[in-house]
């Protein structure tokens, strides 16, 4: 028989791993718009200096 301590700590674990991927694919698709933010808008560039 299982520790139900373990069940409840392997669940939360599960949810903490699932939400650091989104959380990992939300900061690549910032870091993305940035770059193409900061390669076409060059003012901002200058404003950010």
């Amino acid at each position: 028989m299982e520790n139900p301590h373990e069940q409840v700590q392997n669940a939360l674990l599960a949810r903490i791993i699932n939400n650091v991927e989104r959380l990992n694919e939300s900061v690549s698709i910032l870091n993305n718009t940035l770059r193409v933010s900061y390669f076409f808008h060059p003012i901002i560039h200058s404003a950010l200096d």
